[in-house]
């Protein structure tokens, strides 16, 4: 199992853990030692405005989870350069297969742990993602269990306390993202 550091973006900026702007983003990612980030994009997420030129100015291996609502949203992010995407069911409203007809990068279903619904299942994801923010009840351990049967499973955890490492390796997760600021503990 990997682990790789979750990173909050908002206004061109990476959050430190207290949600405040970090202002040396060339030492923060110095800082950082890893190859590849995992990046909640707020702005993306709420408001759909992406901050694709930070992107561009990283340096690092991306993977953007800024909730595209459609296959233009996509495209958008894509040729910045990134090498991974989620995309957020409950967000996306466009053509499901025009994504994998026309995109070469890895694409991940962003899933919410808790919802029921999924209604952009294809086989042709590299995988699922789930949305950590609470601990684990034994129904959506055993939902993530079912899913990385199938496919490449990664946990975005809003805290590292929330999942059971162990369980998570038995179960087939191949990835985890939490916070940076809770990697370095």
């Amino acid at each position: 199992m990997d682990f790789i550091p979750l990173v909050y973006v908002k206004d061109g900026r990476f959050l430190n853990s207290e949600g405040k702007k970090i202002r040396d983003t060339k030492g923060f990612i110095e800082n950082l030692n890893q190859e590849i980030l995992y990046v909640i994009d707020i702005d993306g997420i709420t408001k759909n405005q992406p901050n694709l030129d930070f992107y561009q100015r990283i340096g690092k291996d991306l993977w953007i989870d800024s909730s595209p609502r459609t296959f233009e949203d996509i495209m958008d992010v894509v040729v910045t350069g990134v090498s991974r995407l989620t995309i957020r069911e409950r967000n996306y409203v466009d053509d499901i297969n025009k994504i994998f007809d026309n995109i070469e990068i890895e694409l991940y279903l962003g899933l919410d742990a808790r919802s029921d619904r999924e209604k952009l299942y294809h086989s042709d994801w590299s995988g699922m993602v789930f949305l950590v923010d609470n601990f684990l009840d034994f129904e959506i351990r055993e939902k993530i269990t079912n899913f990385s049967r199938d496919f490449d499973v990664c946990l975005v955890v809003k805290e590292k306390g929330f999942i059971d490492i162990s369980w998570a390796e038995n179960a087939g997760v191949k990835i985890v993202a939490y916070p940076y600021w809770e990697m370095r503990m």
